[in-house]
């Protein structure tokens, strides 16, 4: 598989933020403010790329939408994954999942996690090819 760096939220973001939400990159779909983003035929994975160490709780993954780059004008969660921490091991894949067929203009993932900090490290990314398993980093 291959991936566009254009289409990639997160490559191996390691994760040290304890209960602050990460912000990865966003994507521009294109298209004009409104549901203009054609997202027809993409697939989001996200993928633990180093095993995910730390005391308890869980990561929390969230796909926003918007019509800006800065996430202001209309901010919608459009779908949400969670991940154990610790104990979410290097290739364990957290979603994989059709984007809708019509999105806002720009979309990226934000993450929180809830508990103590934990440790480890992920990717995110849209494909047209989602992967039946991962070997990690």
């Amino acid at each position: 598989m291959s991936t566009d760096i254009q289409n990639t939220y997160a490559d191996k973001e390691v994760w040290d933020h304890g209960a602050t939400p990460a912000l990865f990159n966003f994507i521009d779909h294109g298209g004009v403010n409104g549901r203009g983003g054609p997202s027809r035929g993409l697939f989001l994975e996200i993928v633990v790329t180093t095993t995910l160490t730390g005391s308890t709780g869980t990561l929390v993954f969230e796909l926003h939408e918007a019509d800006n780059a800065t996430f202001t004008q209309n901010d919608t969660v459009i779908g949400s994954w969670t991940a154990s921490a610790p104990g979410a091991p290097a290739g364990e894949i957290v979603a994989q999942v059709a984007m809708p067929t019509v999105n806002r203009r720009y979309t990226r993932i934000e993450a929180t996690h809830t508990g103590s900090a934990a440790t480890g490290a992920v990717s995110a990314y849209l494909t047209t090819d989602p992967q039946a398993s991962f070997a990690g980093s």
